[in-house]
């Protein structure tokens, strides 16, 4: 899998960018890779000028972006899988509460079913992720989540070296 991380500064609703991305999955494609990951991850949660008059919610222009480089990723290569990390990508930043979160039903809604989505469960390091949680998830994503497992994050803190047994995931 290759993540691409186009998001800091992009402008959703800019055909160039979206021609950008495109290259960059045509190169990605080229060498073989089929497993692409969209990361919009730790972003600034606000449009720009620009895609404020584009788009309804800043939900909407992700979906933008992400549907087109789907569909041009199947356009090149019919084995191509998507995967997306949303920005409201744990609980946490959902502030608590999933299935009011308008992001994250937009993007449930919106997005294409064969699309992956990234969830770390209820913070961005959970100590445990809970089958109810993982179903509540599910329904407002309309798919079941790709389990993203945080804990190895080397950013998150440098103090820790996480090499013990993995616990707190029920099996179910």
């Amino acid at each position: 899998m290759v993540a691409i991380s186009p998001c800091i500064d992009i402008t959703y609703s800019d055909p160039a960018e979206k021609a950008l991305l495109h290259r960059r999955l045509n190169q990605i494609l080229s060498i073989g890779v089929t497993d692409i990951a969209l990361l919009f991850d730790d972003i600034p949660s606000e449009l720009n000028a620009v895609d404020a008059q584009a788009f309804a919610s800043f939900a909407d222009a992700q979906i933008h972006i992400v549907n087109a480089c789907h569909a041009y990723g199947l356009s090149k290569d019919r084995r191509t899988r998507i995967y997306f990390c949303p920005t409201e990508y744990c609980a946490a930043f959902a502030k608590h509460d999933v299935t009011g979160s308008l992001y994250l039903n937009t993007i449930g809604e919106g997005l294409a079913p064969e699309i992956e989505i990234f969830w770390t469960g209820p913070d961005i390091v959970s100590e445990a992720i809970t089958t109810p949680s993982v179903i509540e998830i599910g329904r407002v994503l309309r798919r079941k989540p790709f389990i993203w497992d945080n804990f190895h994050a080397n950013d998150y803190d440098l103090r820790r070296v996480h090499v013990g047994p993995l616990a707190g995931r029920d099996p179910a």
